[in-house]
């Protein structure tokens, strides 16, 4: 029974629109995306409190990998078009890409820190979680870089 509460506090908490079309297999009274539930609500119920004191850090990221979100399980297959072959490895030289394109007909996963301050702030955002401290990131996908990438 209580298990069923945490599913009914989740709902109540969140606005998931088309829960039972799109979500209902992932999120349910023991797991969100194979995550537990409880902690979930508890960190949703820490921001949402008032007398919490709360840090906001934003980092301006670069290169967002199309997998980033697949760190959580979902039991739905992944959207074709992050699958789809005009997937590709770019860098910062165009004349490279153009002489060197490589095709790749799965989803890519590319580094999303902007040589250093992504790093700096998932290790921020660890200590917080380490501390137990209630804090939210949020990355900013800009379309160039401040600094040219090399991936391999």
């Amino acid at each position: 029974m209580k298990d069923k509460n945490l599913l009914g506090e989740y709902l109540a908490l969140m606005q998931i629109d088309r829960f039972q079309e799109h979500y209902s297999q992932d999120i349910n009274s023991e797991s969100y995306f194979g995550m537990p539930l409880a902690s979930i609500i508890a960190g949703e119920n820490k921001l949402r409190d008032g007398a919490e004191k709360k840090l906001a850090y934003f980092s301006m990221e670069y290169g967002l990998a199309s997998s980033f979100y697949n760190t959580f399980k979902s039991a739905l297959p992944c959207d074709p078009h992050n699958l789809i072959p005009a997937n590709t490895i770019f860098s910062n030289y165009r004349l490279s890409d153009y002489f060197f394109d490589l095709r790749l007909d799965s989803m890519i996963d590319l580094p999303i820190y902007s040589g250093g301050l992504g790093v700096l702030a998932g290790d921020t955002l660890k200590t917080m979680a380490d501390y137990k401290m209630a804090a939210v990131g949020v990355g900013i996908l800009w379309h160039a870089g401040y600094f040219r990438q090399r991936f391999w």
